[in-house]
């Protein structure tokens, strides 16, 4: 059998294919584990062949890469060693004036020599001990981690401008945990964009993505654990990234409040205490540490976490001029003022500078107890920055409809075009900048359809022109769109419309009747050969019918989606789509052929679904599939093949998208050897299958080909 008859005697619908040529036995044993893995900048070798063992390559990568993401490049660092020193020795005759902050100028009035005392709420770290710390003396220490800055604005920010206290810490723990901004809910991505939104784009980075990124450089090691397993072999850094990723889908998750964020986070504490403290009047006051030169603080818990605590300090006759860089000031016109000191007096203190940017973190002294970020309290919220004006000139427009300042009601996947039009005297030249603020999960397109999927791309949104084009993949209520411009001459206007977007509350995916069995059997009929296979699945015999009364697959989905508005399950379906990466290889006496194929699309778009069936207020369809690999020539066949099943909701509006909603990781693998002794018959030689936890996400298929397209074999002498 010639090249271009291996190649299309067996291909798909599913991932199918047929082991190719045979010649000779002087190099089988060693053609027959050479690993053939195009693999990134690192000489991996198979055991046998000179080099390092790739599976301990691969674990060393990935631990790197974690060390990485949750050591020196974790959003937050919790280190009770950078404390400052205590230095209580030098500070005596406390005596101190309360401070009250009541506005903007309050924050920046620069403070004498003298003693001091603010009222501070405390948000407690995602990642530090859930215990209260009633009672305990604290340690006050800087700040730090890759996005210390933006979750110190954001609490001190928040905090002054009245945000609940429960929504900062929320949106807190999102940061700690590194989840992309795309993924919090739109409400919470609206505040960011109010708060902090010079760190917007800072908080778009996934690190977690990129540790499972290093993994799929290797994933077709033979041998090599998954993903999961990996994590687990990895010690606490993999134990952590295991905590981070099921914290994730609780805090992407729009369906829960903020209050119940931390019972659904984290167990009960031990001991029984509440997490927000009763006020107490004998709690033991932090050792004293100089926190800038000559200004000397201490923090004592009072109420503890979300409640109101008590920060003290002194300014000394020493303070020094040095001034925080803009990066934690308060956004605000009024507080983004630098405080002009005279090098004459040597003081520069100001409640700002001293703890209202939150620049400081508290470490429990004598026990294991909640470490907690002190935000200044304020007793009116801080001036808000001016609002464009909108003159009527300027208005949106959404299906050749005015809605500026009105609400649309819209679908997930819909597609949502907005112009804008304004005044005949402004000329497009004359515009130099202009923004569309879209809160919310969007995307600008995704592009396979079931007719053209050759390749699936999903499109980035555009904001910064006079029209916007994007899909919502999550649901919203009353989301703020808004559209700026300014001119060259500095003339600024602004228009808002509103949305409220109805789709899937949730989605899951369950795996019903199949198996974890590989074995060898009868090739089902779409593989095109009538012989046996190397397949995931029940086998059967030649002329058995069992597979069509119902033996068992390799694996079969239930996926399922629940909607707030019954109307929806009747206007749109639940899809399914399938990535996969293989490798196949076929070792005879001569030739060694061999397949690989990353990230293709598996059967077509969307994958075949063989149940369906709705309800008023739910969708439910389901699939299966069974791989297998045919044994037509050759002395060895393996195979390690490697699926990730998407489901996803589409509308059935037109021009509307999919949107996901998450995904199943699964894998097969084995080997099968011709039997000499046995009249050539294949027998199984080693066989394995994982199928993971279904994992919510809006993460969106991607492929540049289809296994029918990309699925070819090749050949080469083995001597």
């Amino acid at each position: 059998m010639n090249k271009d008859e291996i190649v299309n005697a067996a291909l798909p619908p599913s991932t199918t294919a047929l082991a190719a040529d045979e010649t000779s036995t002087s190099q089988k044993d060693k053609q027959k584990i050479a690993g053939f893995f195009d693999l990134p900048n690192i000489p991996i070798q198979i055991p046998g062949v000179p080099g390092g063992n790739p599976i301990e390559i691969a674990k060393t990568a990935v631990i790197k890469e974690i060390g990485e993401a949750v050591g020196v490049g974790s959003p937050l660092l919790l280190d009770q060693k950078t404390a400052y020193p205590d230095v209580s020795d030098q500070v005596k005759d406390f005596h101190p004036q309360k401070l009250t902050i009541t506005s903007a100028e309050d924050l920046q009035k620069p403070l004498p020599p003298g003693d001091y005392s603010l009222d501070v709420i405390a948000y407690c770290t995602q990642f530090s001990i859930h215990a209260p710390g009633q009672g305990l003396p604290y340690k006050l220490a800087p700040l730090m981690g890759k996005q210390a800055p933006a979750i110190g604005a954001l609490l001190s920010r928040g905090t002054l401008q009245g945000i609940v206290p429960a929504t900062l810490n929320a949106d807190s723990w999102r940061i700690q945990a590194g989840l992309p901004l795309k993924q919090w809910p739109s409400q919470d991505q609206a505040l960011i964009h109010k708060l902090i939104p010079e760190y917007e784009k800072g908080l778009e980075g996934d690190y977690l993505r990129q540790i499972e990124n290093t993994y799929n450089q290797y994933r077709l090691v033979p041998g090599i654990p998954s993903f999961d397993d990996m994590l687990r072999q990895s010690g606490a850094p993999g134990k952590l990234v295991l905590q981070l990723r099921q914290a994730r889908q609780t805090l992407a998750d729009q369906t829960i409040s903020a209050e119940r964020l931390p019972d659904l986070l984290y167990e009960p504490t031990g001991d029984g205490l509440p997490r927000l403290l009763p006020p107490s009047q004998d709690s033991s006051p932090s050792r004293w540490a100089e926190i800038k030169p000559g200004i000397f603080a201490r923090f004592t818990v009072i109420e503890g976490h979300l409640g109101r605590n008590l920060f003290e300090f002194r300014v000394t006759p020493k303070t020094s001029a040095a001034i925080n860089d803009n990066s934690n000031l308060v956004a605000t016109k009024e507080l983004d003022k630098k405080v002009l000191v005279s090098e004459k007096t040597g003081t520069s203190a100001t409640p700002r500078d001293v703890v209202c940017n939150s620049n400081h973190i508290t470490y429990s002294k004598e026990k294991p107890a909640q470490a907690l970020i002190p935000a200044c309290v304020s007793d009116a919220k801080a001036a808000e920055k001016e609002p464009l004006p909108k003159p009527a000139s300027l208005r949106i427009f959404f299906e050749d409809k005015d809605v500026t300042d009105k609400t649309q009601k819209v679908i997930v996947g819909q597609k949502i075009e907005l112009t804008v039009s304004y005044s005949a005297s402004i000329s497009p030249e004359s515009i130099q900048k202009q923004t569309w603020m879209v809160p919310g999960n969007t995307v600008g397109g995704y592009t396979p359809s079931p007719t053209t999927y050759s390749e699936g791309k999903k499109i980035p949104t555009d904001f910064t022109k006079s029209s916007a084009r994007f899909f919502w993949i999550t649901p919203g209520k009353s989301l703020e769109v808004n559209y700026s411009y300014e001119l060259t001459n500095g003339e600024r206007a602004s228009a808002k419309t509103f949305f409220d977007i109805a789709g899937p509350i949730s989605g899951y995916i369950k795996r019903t009747n199949s198996t974890n069995k590989v074995d060898i059997g009868q090739c089902d009929d779409e593989v095109g050969f009538n012989g046996e296979c190397l397949r995931f699945g029940e086998k059967r015999t030649l002329g058995d019918i069992s597979n069509i009364l119902g033996n068992p697959v390799g694996v079969a989905f239930d996926g399922k989606v629940t909607f707030d508005d019954s109307s929806l399950s009747k206007e749109g379906k639940l899809i399914w789509v399938q990535i996969v990466s293989a490798s196949i290889k076929n070792v005879s006496e001569r030739k060694l052929c061999q397949f690989q194929g990353s990230n293709l699309l598996d059967a077509k778009f969307p994958y075949p679904e063989s149940k369906v069936s709705f309800q008023d207020s739910w969708w439910l369809s389901s699939i299966t599939d069974s791989p297998q690999v045919a044994l037509s020539t050759g002395n060895e066949v393996s195979t390690s093949q490697f699926f990730r099943m998407y489901v996803m909701w589409w509308s059935k509006l037109p021009q509307s998208i999919p949107v996901p909603l998450g995904f199943v990781d699964w894998q097969w693998s084995g080997v099968a050897l011709r039997d000499i002794s046995s009249n050539n018959k294949w027998k199984l030689k080693s066989g394995e299958s994982d199928v993971k936890l279904y994992q919510a996400s809006l993460e969106y298929p991607v492929w540049t080909g289809t296994v029918q397209d990309k699925l070819k074999i090749t050949c080469s002498p083995t001597n």
